[in-house]
């Protein structure tokens, strides 16, 4: 058995997102978080800036200063593939649409209208651990969270005769120290960074449905 500390992960079984209040707790109500299946791939790439650099030569062409600044970490930009058309499951990723309610109880969803794009959204992803060829018989699943989400945009959408439409959405993570336990109550570590995992021994729930926060 490999040591708990060097397991490779591998795939997305699971995906958790929840609508946030402004200041970054999570919105109490129904319909406001939801957990699928239905991820494709997540694009996760750190953002930096880059240190100024200062040099410059001394009246005789020698090097007399060449010293750059550290790099600043600004955010961590989100990609996020998914086949779920789920109009509960939009309203949450999507914030500015809105779920369509037919007179017979048929749902469907309405895009966000033109103008500015407000709301925020937290986003948690499960992968399989595994060890020794199967997954892991202690913590089978590493946890990942990303606490705060905002400036939420969707992307290209391909309707084509050859494959399943996807939904693209894309975001900027930053750090949220009022996530606290998250939305599903399982987060027992600190969020105050804005991309971290721990190890898990359970997936959340998931069926066809949004969940209600009730505290």
């Amino acid at each position: 058995m490999a040591s708990q500390l060097c397991l490779p992960q591998i795939n997305v079984c699971a995906l958790r997102v929840c609508s946030l209040n402004t200041n970054g707790t999570t919105l109490i109500g129904s319909a406001t978080s939801y957990a699928t299946d239905a991820a494709v791939s997540i694009g996760l790439t750190p953002v930096y800036v880059d240190g100024q650099t200062t040099s410059e030569l001394n009246g005789c062409g020698s090097n007399f200063i060449n010293y750059t600044a550290d790099p600043t970490l600004t955010r961590w930009d989100l990609e996020l593939d998914v086949w779920s058309t789920d109009p509960n499951f939009l309203d949450i990723v999507l914030p500015g649409g809105a779920v369509l309610t037919g007179g017979s109880g048929e749902k469907g969803f309405a895009y966000p209208g033109i103008g500015t794009v407000t709301g925020q959204i937290s986003l948690e992803f499960w992968q399989k651990r595994i060890n020794d060829n199967v997954l892991d018989a202690t913590f089978p699943y590493a946890h990942h969270a990303m606490p705060f989400l905002k400036n939420i945009k969707l992307g290209k959408r391909d309707v084509s005769n050859n494959g399943v439409s996807h939904t693209i959405i894309t975001a900027e993570g930053y750090e949220n120290d009022n996530w606290f336990n998250g939305p599903g109550d399982d987060w027992a570590v600190a969020s105050d960074k804005p991309y971290q995992w721990i190890p898990k021994a359970t997936l959340p729930t998931m069926n066809c449905t949004a969940a209600t926060i009730a505290s």
